[in-house]
């Protein structure tokens, strides 16, 4: 009796399968169907990112044509294409396209002395995109941005951000930290001057900066403004 109960391996994996059969096949279908999803939706966001970056070339062309064709430009005569970067940025805000853009409008800022704009710019975009390569070199545009504002205090602000932040990875470096040298002993802080082109000609000896650190170190105390 026992025996005729007993089943056999074959007879309990028939069984198995009969009972779930059904479960696993819709769940590979949820699988299929998913997966289905995900090409499309991968081959759409490739479009999309196709169609983003056409349309930023196309805005840089046309603003870098101008330039050439027009050594007099104005702000005027290029304000038309931060309209056009404003709604790229607005768009793909999230895509190369987007982060581009944003850059460019930033330069166009600056290199037509719009510097509060350029600075403003500069920063959204370091302040959204801190894992970017441009993320330092637009906190450094915005430093330089201040200069030229006539805002040494948050120049240096913006600098140091850079040099706390980014000091290993920032292949300009060697220019912050001059930068800063030259802030400081611009504002007659010429110890805190002398230690940042210290810094340079210790740290960063194979940088042309060095030879200009060491140059600001001989005058300083040429001029007896050092110890």
């Amino acid at each position: 009796m026992q025996q005729e109960e007993k089943l056999t391996a074959h007879q309990v994996i028939r069984n198995f399968i009969s009972k779930y059969a059904k479960p696993a096949g819709f769940f590979f279908i949820a699988i299929l169907i998913v997966f289905v999803i995900i090409q499309i939706v991968g081959v759409a966001n490739d479009k999309k990112n196709v169609k983003a970056t056409l349309a930023i070339e196309d805005i840089q062309s046309r603003y870098v044509q101008t330039l050439q064709e027009n050594e007099n430009a104005t702000f005027d005569t290029v304000q038309p294409y931060i309209e056009e970067l404003n709604g790229v940025i607005v768009k793909y805000p999230k895509l190369y396209a987007g982060r581009r853009a944003l850059f460019l409008k930033g330069d166009i800022y600056y290199r037509f002395d719009k510097f509060q704009e350029a600075a403003g710019v500069f920063s959204d975009f370091a302040g959204k995109f801190q894992d970017s390569y441009l993320a330092p070199i637009c906190i450094a545009n915005t430093g330089a941005c201040y200069e030229k504002m006539g805002k040494p205090a948050e120049a240096e602000a913006e600098y140091l951000k850079i040099y706390n932040s980014y000091r290993g990875e920032y292949a300009l470096m060697p220019k912050v930290i001059f930068a800063l040298g030259r802030l400081n002993e611009t504002n007659g802080k010429y110890a805190d001057a002398e230690k940042y082109y210290q810094m340079i000609t210790d740290d960063y000896s194979d940088s042309n900066f060095s030879l200009y650190a060491q140059d600001r170190i001989i005058l300083m105390k040429a001029k007896g403004l050092l110890n």
